[in-house]
Parts: C-alpha cells; structure tokens; sequence
C-alpha cells in the first residue's frame, strides 16, 4: 500500500509544481506591481505650480500613465500621453500635452519635463500645470495631483500640491 502511496504523492506533486511553472512561463498570473514616486520638490511658477519628483521604485515610462488634477469634485485628466515627442537626443525635453484641460472654471495646461529625454520619469522630472492670466489658481483652495500606472490601473501617487 506504501509504495502506491507514494507514488500518487510523487505524480501529484510533479503535476503541481509543472502547472506553476506553466503560470509562470505563461504569465496568467499577471503583474500586478504599481511603482509609485514621491514629490520632491513644489513650486509656483507664472500662473501655475511645478511638481518635481523624486526617483520611482520601479521603470514607469511617461506614456504609461495618466494625470489627474482635482479640487474638491472638479476633476480633469489628462490620460493619452504619448513618450514620441518626449525622447530626443538631447535634455531637458519640454513636452506640453496638447491644448487645455477645464477644471472648475479654469482652463488648465500641463507640461511635462523629462530632464534625462528618455521618455520615463527619473529623478528631478516634473509636471507642470499653468492657467490663462486670469483666472488662475485659487491659493484658498487645495488641488491634488495624481499620477494613475495604467498597465495596473494603481496609483503611483496622490498628493495635494498647491
């Protein structure tokens, strides 16, 4: 009876330990890791803040990620960034996402700084949101950046910045 046993127990566990391997090698388990990065630096600039950042805990390219700028229920988004215009041959690259995002009664523009130009955020990078002259952001209201990783749908970061 011992060796009949044993032999069950072998087989069970060769067939569990090749259906792990195959999940492995497949990927069915999925990646669900979300690097994140914190702020490192804010500042004003000509109506509008700069946010810069400090080194990720792991590779995120600027086009695999979307922005978000909220105050209180005003939300907007910024969720098709594309890396092409971001890498070139030299630094910094200054890359402005398209036209303006309306958030509460303001019209929003974000610029994205890639200090290293290759098209994912390192340390020193930042994001920068500026208004028309008028109106501009509000200093009695409080507006939070965050960073969503879209291959995960996590967050990288959140943070009120101004």
């Amino acid at each position: 009876m011992s060796p009949v046993i044993g032999t069950i127990l072998m087989v069970s566990i060769t067939v569990i330990l090749v259906a792990v391997l195959f999940v492995m090698v497949v990927g069915l388990g999925g990646n669900n890791y979300t690097p994140s990065v914190l702020v490192l630096d804010k500042s004003s600039v000509p109506n509008g803040y700069e946010v810069q950042f400090t080194n990720p805990t792991g590779d995120i390219k600027w086009g695999d990620v979307y922005v978000q700028l909220s105050e209180g229920a005003n939300i907007t988004s910024w969720t098709n960034l594309t890396t092409e215009d971001l890498v070139s041959p030299s630094s910094p690259i200054q890359w402005s996402y398209g036209g303006y995002k309306i958030l509460g009664g303001l019209h929003v523009f974000l610029n994205i700084s890639d200090l290293t130009a290759n098209g994912k955020i390192n340390q020193g990078d930042s994001v920068t949101f500026t208004t028309f002259s008028s109106p501009t952001f509000s200093t009695s209201l409080t507006y939070t950046l965050t960073i969503v990783y879209r291959p995960t749908g996590g967050m990288i970061m959140s943070e009120g910045i101004f």
